[in-house]
């Protein structure tokens, strides 16, 4: 039983890491799209798989950019899409420009809407204090919380499994039972008959 949890473990967990792997597709890139156009172009060329899609966005704390495949999330107003720096799973950092920063809700695919949330440049548009209002990030929560039902559900279905075999054993060994102490009984009955008759004989 413990070496086919360990299996069904470890193959739940292989199947989280296969989910992060889709979930990213980090690819570094020169720049991020500043319009539809390009938008589209770009996307088609990455074919992310539904439901999920690209995204462009810069990786915090550096001057880099980075393309993911990943499920949009609704980024609310004054916040832009980023890049984690480590798991490249998208966050978001609060815009700091009074002009230029997103004035209302978008979606996190729709980024080259709002070019100011490709400027990664400190302390003048972005915050010195990390301000990382996603924690790990919505793709990243959806993962962790994947692999946690998957696991869940691998442990249950062992256990039920483990309980109808034990069950199943039970009564195959009370019927084998049974089959044996009928036969004795037939066999004791035989032999009674025998001595009957040859006591009849006699």
């Amino acid at each position: 039983m413990h070496s086919k949890l360990g299996e069904i473990v470890i193959m739940v967990f292989w199947l989280g890491s296969e989910i992060i792997y889709g979930q990213q597709n980090f690819l570094l890139v020169d720049s991020c799209p500043h319009n539809k156009t390009e938008w589209e172009t770009r996307r088609q060329n990455k074919s992310c798989k539904d439901p999920l899609d690209y995204h462009c966005a810069a990786i915090e704390s550096t001057q880099k950019f980075g393309e993911i495949c990943a499920l949009p999330a609704l980024t609310f107003a004054g916040d832009c899409p980023v890049l984690n720096a480590i798991s490249h799973n998208l966050n978001y950092k609060n815009c700091t420009s009074d002009e230029e920063c997103p004035k209302e809700s978008y979606r996190s695919d729709e980024i080259y809407r709002y070019p100011l949330c490709f400027s990664i440049f400190k302390p003048r548009n972005w915050p010195n204090a990390p301000d990382n209002k996603g924690g790990l990030g919505s793709s990243a929560i959806i993962i962790v919380v994947t692999v946690v039902l998957l696991t869940f559900t691998a442990v249950c279905a062992v256990v039920i499994y483990s309980k109808r075999k034990r069950n199943f054993t039970r009564k195959e060994r009370s019927k084998e039972s049974e089959e044996i102490s009928m036969t004795e009984q037939i066999k004791n009955k035989e032999i009674e008959q025998f001595i009957n008759q040859q006591a009849t004989l006699q």
